[in-house]
């Protein structure tokens, strides 16, 4: 069940529907970058819920073990579908320290930047196919 802050916020943001296909265009992107950084991560972890689906795809993509907690914040990806407001992951951050961040969108005046991503976005809402309403 979503929350009436983000049923409220969607109602009042035109929707930007992103099609699976764009998806896997976006995940490519990101490991492309990934791999060009040199940077080795031993684990990737998604963040509930958005991040989860991001992850996997990304964990099959760099043939990286995908993992349930952040095991040591300087080896492990941490991944989310988008740096949004920045709350989610500066807490992530707030409990881990400094840590490398993948997203697929990142939202222009988002308190977080993500180390990897695909995409800025403005002020329209990202409906995600694996989410039931869009």
């Amino acid at each position: 069940m979503e929350s009436i802050s983000r049923v409220r916020r969607k109602e009042e943001q035109k929707v930007r529907p992103v099609s699976w296909i764009e998806i896997e265009r976006h995940i490519k992107k990101i490991a492309n970058k990934i791999k060009r950084s040199g940077k080795k991560y031993k684990f990737i972890y998604g963040v509930p819920r958005g991040g989860l689906i991001p992850a996997v795809l990304l964990s099959h993509k760099l043939d990286i073990p995908l993992c349930d907690s952040i095991k040591d914040h300087k080896s492990t990806l941490v991944v989310d579908d988008i740096s949004d407001s920045g709350k989610t992951l500066g807490r992530i951050i707030e409990k881990n320290g400094k840590i490398d961040i993948a997203t697929i969108f990142v939202r222009k005046g988002s308190s977080v930047m993500p180390k990897f991503y695909a995409a800025k976005v403005h002020k329209e809402w990202i409906g995600f196919p694996w989410e039931e309403d869009t």
